[in-house]
């Protein structure tokens, strides 16, 4: 099952008002961290759910094996 239901969407808002928050009160290095975490979630947030349109796009919409099972949750992360 997902980490992140809603992907990686609600951390990347949550950081652009901390960046916009920042902003306003001129508090340059808030504003560079909120910028550099905004910066990584979108990037994760492309690299994670591209992947999945890409495997979506290769079985004509239908996932299958590894990817379908990952999907509905049958494989869980281990706890080591």
């Amino acid at each position: 099952m997902r980490k992140y239901v809603n992907g990686y969407l609600p951390k990347i808002e949550y950081w652009q008002t901390k960046w916009q928050e920042a902003i306003e009160s001129n508090n340059i290095p808030e504003a560079v961290k909120a910028a550099k975490k905004v910066t990584y979630f979108i990037g994760r947030q492309e690299e994670v759910y591209s992947r999945e349109q890409e495997q979506l796009k290769a079985y004509d919409g239908q996932l299958r094996g590894d990817a379908l099972l990952k999907a509905i949750g049958f494989f869980e992360k281990s706890s080591k």
